[in-house]
């Protein structure tokens, strides 16, 4: 039961997020007509809200808006801040809203504390300070997550909905190429150069490159989590 509470939790996460930049984008005017939760690879369930088309998957170490990238990089530099931070901001926002509604204004205080942690604890990754052994995939924060709800089932419920929520926003926030944070600062130097051609195509280029490399690195925590659960 903890188990699928957690997933359950980490899937209303990934949709909060990728909401906001749905939200922002449909504001902006920005077309979409696809959301992805976790990667659209199979196993996957296609259906379709107000003519968009969404796809969930259980490969849940991300997901999606299809707005063309090339759009947003040629727009203005405030549009692009939105678009991109509007993802991370819904996910700060479920998590103070759930904080405050549990424990009234104190819960502000709450939400600030694991703010300030997730945000520690990001800087410390980048800094190389904490290593890649340290670093779970979905599976291995499902795994522990659960045991929390097990003890506790209502305040553990809250504390991981917490927990996963601002990490996933400061995560996302973090200056790396093809996360929220690495979309901005490479936005901005696209602006700062009048979204020149040459300087968008190599934008398109970082972005897939460091992609590609997180995809190979969750590919790599979620083997090494499924060998440390079995064995």
């Amino acid at each position: 039961m903890s188990i699928f509470v957690v997933i359950l939790q980490l899937v209303l996460v990934l949709v909060i997020h990728e909401w906001g930049h749905a939200f922002a984008a449909s504001l902006l005017g920005f077309s979409f007509d696809t959301i992805f939760i976790g990667l659209p690879i199979q196993p996957k369930k296609t259906f379709y809200f107000r003519g968009k088309e969404i796809i969930v998957s259980p490969w849940l170490v991300g997901g999606g808006v299809n707005i063309k990238e090339e759009d947003i990089l040629k727009s203005t530099f405030l549009k692009k801040t939105i678009v991109y931070s509007a993802g991370p901001l819904a996910n700060i926002a479920a998590g103070l809203i759930v904080s405050y509604l549990t424990f009234g204004k104190a819960g502000l205080m709450v939400a600030w504390m694991y703010i300030k942690a997730s945000f520690f604890a990001v800087t410390m990754l980048l800094t190389g300070h904490i290593g890649i052994e340290q670093v779970s995939s979905p599976i291995g924060v499902v795994a522990i997550t659960h045991e929390i709800v097990d003890v506790e089932f209502v305040f553990g419920t809250i504390f991981v909905w917490l927990l996963l929520n601002f990490s996933v926003a400061i995560i996302n926030l973090a200056p790396v190429p093809a996360l929220d944070g690495g979309h901005i600062w490479i936005g901005a130097i696209c602006s700062l150069f009048k979204n020149k051609p040459g300087i968008i195509k190599a934008a398109k280029i970082l972005n897939y490159t460091f992609l590609v490399l997180i995809l190979l690195l969750m590919v790599f925590l979620l083997a090494r989590d499924i060998i440390q659960l079995i064995f």
